[in-house]
């Protein structure tokens, strides 16, 4: 169905940013990319982990291999079909690092997180893997989509009790990522289907792609 003008998805307005904060390095690579146009955008950020060098390397494959999804757009028909091809840019990208740990040893510890939104025609879905954080802004509030992967939050999750020692102690412990470990369980908002944002909404999709701390570990 065509359509109509009043109908029609809001111009995106896209940008982004990162601070090293305490860090001596930044480990994080930004996706900030158009698609067909003004009608969408791939969005999203890696953070890497496992020393400063093999985090910088980890993000960096993410970022170039998920942007892959522009190439492929154009031989589909909308967004929809694009959720299956970003799940595999997913798995290909732990594959990436799992060649990339064997060629050098050294590199076996490094990891990142994951988190990229998909913008079309006024539709989009989040995929995330770690503890990156989603978040749908507008001009009163801040919805956070996302859930973080770490064992203190899977806990909560499960219902366990969590001690403040504890929360103290392991908050910062990854259970998922991309990593030469295991393959990766990509969470997607919505679970199924897409969802639709008003232009407003649209044009404020994940304003903030917020790293949960400046620290982290993955605990293998």
């Amino acid at each position: 169905m065509e359509r109509t003008a009043a109908e029609a998805p809001a111009k995106l307005d896209i940008g982004s940013t990162s601070e090293t904060g305490r860090r001596s390095t930044n480990q994080d690579a930004l996706i900030c990319r158009p698609l067909l146009g003004d009608r969408g955008a791939v969005i999203g950020v890696a953070d890497g982990m496992g020393g400063s060098f093999g985090g910088e390397i980890a993000s960096k494959i993410a970022a170039d291999r998920i942007q892959e999804i522009i190439q492929v757009i154009y031989d589909k028909k909308g967004i929809r079909e694009l959720r299956p091809v970003v799940e595999d840019l997913f798995q290909t990208i732990s594959e990436d690092i799992r060649a990339k740990a064997l060629e050098q040893p050294e590199l076996a510890e490094m990891g990142t997180t994951l988190t990229v939104a998909l913008v079309m025609d006024g539709e989009f879905f989040v995929a995330h893997v770690g503890d990156c954080r989603a978040y749908i802004v507008d001009s009163i509030s801040a919805m956070q989509i996302t859930d973080d992967h770490t064992l203190i939050n899977d806990r909560k999750r499960s219902g366990e009790y969590v001690s403040p020692e504890d929360e103290a102690r392991l908050g910062h412990v990854l259970s998922q990522c991309l990593c030469a470990d295991a393959p990766p369980k990509v969470e997607f908002y919505p679970a199924s289907g897409l969802q639709t944002a008003s232009g407003r909404h649209v044009g404020d999709l994940l304003r903030r792609l917020a790293r949960r701390r400046q620290h982290r570990g993955y605990r293998r």
